[in-house]
């Protein structure tokens, strides 16, 4: 079966009638499957979707994905597990969990106004904008040109705002703490 008619028939499959009548499949990307657990493709799709990158900076990225991408991978990851565990000590822990428990739970603190909201993710997109500044070396700004690396900020920032990406990320990152507080041979041993 083609794609188009496959995914017709399962949803308007005689086992669960036709539950989905209004449902519009959009095929025009179904060829397209964008999923990398490489740092370089993550690198090269945001420069690419969110930055608007000049040609000739993704035209290097891909070169040197192509040349040396696994251990470029490599080093991140060993970089990327050396800060974590310094990040994830159980006094930061225990003070993450302290952070979402009082955001989920805090009945006492009152209701921030519509402007309080606006003006805290201005001053944080803000702080964002200036952190990235100083941490990014400049070649790599320049490159990107300052507009458009203010616009991918931005985007980037507007992105990470979604109260569902939010909850999930907290849930993901209460699932980290958990494990690192708890480790799981502990509860293999209480089961046992």
């Amino acid at each position: 079966l083609e794609a188009p008619s496959r995914a017709r028939k399962a949803l308007q499959n005689s086992i669960y009638g036709n539950n989905c009548p209004s449902a519009q499949i959009n095929l025009s990307n179904s060829n397209c499957a964008v999923w990398t657990r490489s740092l370089l493709d993550a690198v090269i799709f945001i420069l690419l979707r969110l930055f608007d990158a000049a040609r000739w900076l993704l035209w290097l990225l891909l070169f040197a994905r192509r040349l040396m991408g696994a251990t470029i991978d490599a080093v991140a990851a060993a970089l990327f597990r050396r800060y974590l565990s310094g990040v994830l000590v159980e006094a930061n822990c225990v003070r993450m969990v302290r952070f979402i428990q009082d955001s989920i739970f805090s009945a006492e603190s009152p209701a921030t106004t519509d402007q309080e909201k606006i003006l805290r993710m201005e001053l944080a997109q803000r702080l964002t904008l200036e952190y990235f500044q100083e941490q990014l070396p400049n070649f790599i700004i320049k490159a990107i040109g300052q507009k458009k690396f203010r616009m991918g900020i931005q985007a980037v920032f507007r992105t990470l705002q979604y109260p569902r990406l939010n909850k999930q990320l907290s849930y993901v990152l209460l699932d980290v703490i958990t494990r690192k507080l708890f480790p799981l041979e502990n509860f293999l041993e209480l089961q046992q």
